[in-house]
């Protein structure tokens, strides 16, 4: 069980990390409102 929770908390933490940073890139193409899509998450 605790292999389990591990594998959950590290494959969150990817999860977030990507997300992060798809939105950086996504905010980085469009700068004007970069300053808005941090706001928003």
């Amino acid at each position: 069980k605790q292999c389990l929770q591990l594998l959950e908390k590290v494959s969150g933490t990817f999860l977030f990390l990507y997300l992060h940073a798809r939105i950086k890139l996504w905010a980085d193409r469009r700068e004007q409102i970069s300053v808005d899509t941090y706001i928003m998450f």
